[in-house]
């Protein structure tokens, strides 16, 4: 009888505070998507076959085709307890992708033109591929609307000469903007070649202890 009293509350104690069995481990959804990337968060919404909707820790929503994830898990947090000292200088991991030309990821989460523009502002180089790839796209905007005014005036107007003439120097500025964007990509992926290289030839001359909860359990993480 005083076996069963004792199986009974400890087993009414489990029920009630999980969170000490499992060692106070909080966890969070992960998509791996098929480029590479890696996005961290709590997952919203998710339509079978469909579509997944996460919500990043900045508050950030992405949502994804299930054509572009690899995969969907659900990880612990590796929460560090007490930080001895910081690193002052960037690390690898800061490293910067590109998906699609014109997407950017850092930490597996999607960089606005905002944020991008801050993190190549680090590196004069970088910065300075960043500022040429935008001059590009500006200008090669500035023409692609030009000509497609003038191409829509050509329309409008009912002077067959006219509507020739308009129709044609518009889609000919077009195509000088055309060609103008093609100096964007390249210079907008040197930029961010030069700031991960730049990564990699810092030295990290700081050290860092840091003593938390890992995937493996309690752990002492060294970086120097």
């Amino acid at each position: 009888m005083e076996k069963s009293f004792i199986s009974f509350f400890i087993l009414l104690f489990i029920l009630l505070f999980p969170e000490f069995i499992q060692g106070q481990t909080k966890t969070e959804d992960v998509v791996y998507l098929k480029n590479g990337n890696i996005v961290r968060g709590t997952i919203t919404e998710q339509t079978l076959n469909q579509s997944v909707k996460i919500e990043t820790k900045d508050k950030s929503l992405f949502v994804f085709s299930m054509e572009e994830i690899d995969k969907i898990t659900r990880e612990s947090i590796a929460t560090p307890r007490k930080t001895a000292t910081k690193p002052t200088t960037p690390s690898l991991s800061d490293t910067i992708s590109i998906v699609k030309n014109r997407l950017f990821y850092q930490h597996g989460i999607r960089l606005s033109h905002r944020e991008l523009k801050l993190v190549l502002r680090s590196n004069p180089e970088a910065y300075s591929h960043y500022k040429t790839a935008n001059g590009y796209s500006t200008a090669a905007n500035v023409f692609m609307v030009i000509g497609a005014t003038t191409v829509l005036g050509g329309v409008l107007v009912k002077d067959m000469a006219t509507k020739l003439i308009l129709c044609g120097s518009g889609l000919g500025i077009e195509l000088i903007g055309v060609l103008i964007s093609t100096g964007y990509r390249p210079n907008m992926r040197m930029a961010v070649k030069t700031y991960n290289k730049g990564l990699k030839d810092t030295k990290q001359t700081t050290a860092s202890v840091r003593i938390g909860l890992t995937n493996y359990g309690m752990g002492i993480t060294v970086g120097f």
